[in-house]
């Protein structure tokens, strides 16, 4: 029995769970709970971060919520498990394609308690643009889902792949850096968030707008060891922000 043979023995024993087998980074083999989940699409996330070996991600036709775990087998095999979390459904935001508000608490809490377990940095920020309700009021609300949207699109290429951004409501987002080795890498991140939301975003009407955001930013496990406390006071940093001139960021202080 070669190698390949093997595994696909090893993901025959596993039929409880949506299994994928990658060879050379390409999907090999796929079971049946991972049919009946997916299709034939496929949904196996980038693991850009070699030292990250779970992700988390919403399946966008159906809303269901996943984690995902790789198992690195050799320098030419990987074995990816997905988990189904039960009852999580509607977690992506229709207007931005962002994570929700009600996906936060769950997702927040995984991605906190896989920090505590490898000593890692958290980081929570708290964006609040600026100038978005007189962009509404002068060119109707569907110029500002227009802004939302890019927003959404700038912040989400702007973050990593295993990071995770949520639409909170109205024009507030929550962004988590997870595994970052300090606060000054949250601070980077503001800095390029804001530049990215500052460029110019052209309108249905042919008008350029312009938004700025206030960021505050809280870090586990500087400034509190729970999601509702670095919440809390990231959004405290946010309107410091915000006194202090607005579009830039502050640490918790």
């Amino acid at each position: 029995m070669d190698r390949h043979e093997q595994y696909l023995h090893i993901l025959l024993e596993h039929l409880d769970f949506a299994t994928c087998l990658l060879k050379n980074g390409a999907m090999d083999y796929v079971n049946t709970a991972y049919h009946t989940a997916f299709g034939n699409e496929v949904v196996a996330p980038l693991f850009r971060d070699n030292q990250t070996d779970v992700q988390r991600f919403a399946h966008t036709d159906t809303g269901l919520f996943y984690s995902v775990k790789r198992i690195i087998l050799d320098e030419e095999f990987t074995v990816l498990f997905f988990t189904e979390h039960k009852g999580v459904t509607l977690v992506i935001d229709p207007l931005t394609g962002l994570l929700n508000r009600e996906s936060f608490p769950l997702i927040s809490q995984q991605v906190l308690d896989d920090i505590r377990s490898r000593d890692k940095v958290l980081a929570l920020l708290f964006v609040d643009l600026d100038g978005f309700k007189i962009i509404n009021d002068t060119w109707g609300h569907e110029s500002g889902d227009v802004v939302l949207q890019k927003t959404a699109a700038r912040m989400t290429n702007t973050i990593r792949n295993n990071d995770s951004c949520f639409r909170m409501g109205g024009d507030e987002f929550v962004i988590i850096l997870s595994s970052i080795n300090d606060r000054m890498h949250s601070c980077l991140v503001a800095r390029r968030l804001i530049s990215a939301i500052s460029e110019p975003i052209p309108l249905p009407s042919g008008n350029q707008a312009r938004v700025g955001a206030s960021i505050g930013i809280a870090t586990f496990p500087t400034d509190g060891s729970e999601i509702e406390e670095l919440l809390h006071k990231a959004d405290e940093a946010m309107y410091l922000a915000k006194k202090l001139g607005k579009n830039n960021y502050q640490l918790h202080r």
